[in-house]
């Protein structure tokens, strides 16, 4: 009985400090770790026109680690034989980048995008999921990466190749 009693004291003069307020972290929200950058894309030829739009706002948890969230509208129309073909895309993105290295980074991004299709009398919308990963060097403001889309959707933005972004972060 007087162990169950000294059992019982002291599970509770434990739980009683654990609930005590602890000191407060000196971790705390700073604006001056926020980023807001992206990329502006313009591209008008004789048979195609390219536009994309794709704000970014992301913070530095770490001095090596910046995530945050964006959203994108790109138009590409390209014509061939008198046909015109369009694509609409609206999206939202979360990205996660890491820096190894002082001028290297690292980048993860995956996106669903809202797609309008016309070809023709043909009109087709749906969701299309893409996951851009990559890497590249940044100086100051200045971000340049390869990157792939690894999904590979056949309505992906990025194509089925390796591409280059230039983006800018202030």
């Amino acid at each position: 009985m007087n162990k169950r009693i000294v059992t019982t004291l002291l599970f509770l003069c434990i739980n009683i400090t654990l609930c005590l307020p602890q000191e407060k972290d000196q971790h705390y929200f700073d604006r001056n770790r926020i980023t807001l950058g992206g990329n502006l894309t313009l591209g008008f030829g004789n048979n195609s026109t390219v536009i994309n739009i794709a704000p970014q706002a992301g913070y530095f948890f770490t001095p090596k680690i910046n995530a945050g969230a964006g959203i994108s509208y790109s138009y590409y129309r390209y014509k061939s034989f008198g046909e015109s073909e369009k694509y609409h895309y609206a999206g939202i993105n979360v990205f996660g980048r890491f820096y190894p290295l002082p001028y290297i980074v690292l980048h993860v991004q995956p996106e669903i995008n809202y797609m309008i299709h016309t070809f023709a009398e043909e009109k087709r919308a749906e969701f299309v999921p893409a996951f851009v990963a990559g890497g590249g060097v940044c100086y100051n403001s200045v971000t340049i990466m390869l990157q792939y889309d690894i999904l590979q959707n056949r309505y992906s933005p990025y194509g089925s190749n390796i591409f280059y972004t230039v983006g800018f972060t202030f």
